[in-house]
């Protein structure tokens, strides 16, 4: 899976400039996360030195970009995204998915703003915890 990641000149440049299995823990909303980037790196873009991003290296059995991204929203990694961003401080997570199929490689990004500090997704997340009776063993 690496070496078709390797290929993509993006991935190429997270997986040469990153710090590998960063873990990140804070609260959010009053619940403990824990999580672990595969990637993280601060600076890797020259037109925008301060930029800090998470990413995870996905396998998929998506063949095309959409529906990588489909796939994407149908594991809530918008909602991983945002839980990392937030953590980590950083404003930018990307999903890299590589094809089990084809060995094509896709990206997709989320960016931490207005939006999506309010995600929905999150909020039902943390009502399912609630409504599940489990939420006491997350709550800071």
């Amino acid at each position: 899976m690496c070496e078709s990641a390797k290929k993509n000149c993006y991935t190429a440049n997270n997986l040469e400039k990153a710090e590998r299995q960063k873990e990140f823990e804070g609260v959010i909303k009053g619940y403990k996360f824990k999580c672990k980037s595969d990637f993280f790196c601060i600076g890797m873009y020259e037109d925008n030195p301060n930029l800090a991003e998470t990413s995870d290296l996905k396998s998929t059995s998506a063949t095309t970009e959409s529906a990588f991204a489909k796939a994407c929203s149908d594991f809530s990694y918008d909602v991983q995204g945002l839980v990392y961003m937030l953590l980590s401080k950083a404003s930018r997570h990307t999903v890299l998915g590589v094809s089990k199929k084809n060995y094509k490689v896709f990206n997709v990004i989320y960016s931490l703003n207005e939006d999506n500090l309010t995600n929905t997704r999150l909020e039902q997340l943390l009502e399912n915890l609630e409504y599940y009776g489990i939420a006491e063993q997350f709550k800071a």
